[in-house]
């Protein structure tokens, strides 16, 4: 009512022909609607209490150190992984991948996991503030679940702040909003495609860019990595021992 009111009210409104003045209100009514419709529905989905996606479990038909794209039921569903995650997957042909589904007003995003541990961690530091889903995958590239766990709860900021993304602040946020449900948790127990030819170079220089590092950094971190480990190094340890270094 109150957007007819507005629209009546308007000097022009009574120029225009009674047929045209009809479809314009109309569409801007429905152009509202339908905007209205999509916001609840989004705030709805991302406030829900209820899993939207738990796992997947079917054929890993591409495997990349950023993303595994899971084929169940003919359907294939793109996952974001960590590093974390590829390394315990990337020799497996089938696997049961834990996720969870982040949804915004402009793309839902689906993250996958190794162990319901990870996906834990990865959701309690989603939870703090400033902190979102592409800093939680770094983190548990750069260390594994329990590392970041251990130095929640020791209260180590040094080695929070490596993380890319993460000041000082924000370590401290992440440690006063998360030390004791961390303790609980123990207690209870735009992307980049590779081809099959690339080197493990390339592949982790790929898996880093996608991940938000500039090209160049990345490179001189990646060919220090190979220098010190051999050209033959895994390319998950090459993409560890390069993010300690950027």
């Amino acid at each position: 009512m109150l957007l007819w009111y507005i629209i009546m009210a308007s000097p022009w409104a009574y120029n225009l022909p009674s047929v045209q003045f009809i479809i314009l209100v109309c569409n801007i009514t429905l152009q509202c609607t339908v905007k209205m419709c999509y916001q609840n529905f989004t705030f709805a989905l991302s406030n829900s209490k209820l899993p939207m996606i738990a796992y997947i479990k079917g054929k890993l038909t591409v495997k990349t150190p950023v993303y595994l794209i899971v084929e169940s039921g003919g359907i294939g569903y793109q996952v974001f992984i960590s590093l974390n995650t590829f390394g315990q997957l990337q020799d497996k042909d089938e696997a049961l991948v834990h996720t969870y589904l982040h949804i915004t007003e402009t793309s839902h995003t689906l993250y996958g996991f190794a162990d319901e541990l990870e996906k834990q961690v990865f959701t309690h530091l989603i939870s703090v503030s400033g902190i979102g889903p592409s800093t939680a995958r770094l983190a548990l590239s750069s260390m594994v679940p329990g590392e970041v766990q251990k130095a929640i709860m020791q209260g180590n900021v040094v080695q929070l702040q490596k993380i890319k993304g993460v000041g000082a602040k924000s370590a401290q946020r992440i440690i006063l909003e998360l030390k004791d449900k961390m303790i609980k948790t123990v207690d209870g127990a735009e992307i980049l495609m590779t081809s099959v030819g690339n080197t493990n170079r390339d592949e982790a220089l790929s898996a880093l860019v996608a991940l938000g590092f500039q090209r160049n950094q990345a490179e001189k971190a990646i060919d220090k990595v190979i220098a010190a480990e051999g050209k033959d190094a895994a390319v998950e340890v090459i993409i560890k021992l390069a993010l300690k270094a950027l």
